[in-house]
């Protein structure tokens, strides 16, 4: 997912994440943070974009599941990309307000 060429998958990649942790931790409770230390490297330098926050909170699959977080990351995320796309102040402040 993180290799490909499929930018469908951006929203996506938040789920991923989180689910990769929550299985080290699952498989190997006493070396996981050593993992996490590589995963978040990783995340932090190449992958960690507005736009992943974004996707992942515009998509309904995954707004309409049980476990969902609208952390404060996503939601930072997300309004980052509203000012970025707004083109006036009252399409930002609409858009806000039908986010948040």
């Amino acid at each position: 997912m993180v290799n490909g060429d499929d930018k469908n998958d951006m929203g996506y990649l938040y789920e991923a994440m989180d689910k990769a942790k929550k299985n080290l931790r699952k498989r190997n409770p006493k070396a996981y943070k050593k993992w996490w230390a590589i995963i978040d490297k990783r995340w932090e330098m190449t992958l960690h974009h507005d736009l992943h926050a974004a996707g992942y909170f515009f998509n309904p699959k995954i707004q309409y599941k049980d476990n969902v977080h609208n952390d404060g990351e996503v939601m930072r995320g997300t309004m980052n990309v509203i000012t970025r796309l707004a083109r006036t102040m009252n399409e930002r402040l609409d858009a806000m307000a039908e986010v948040g």
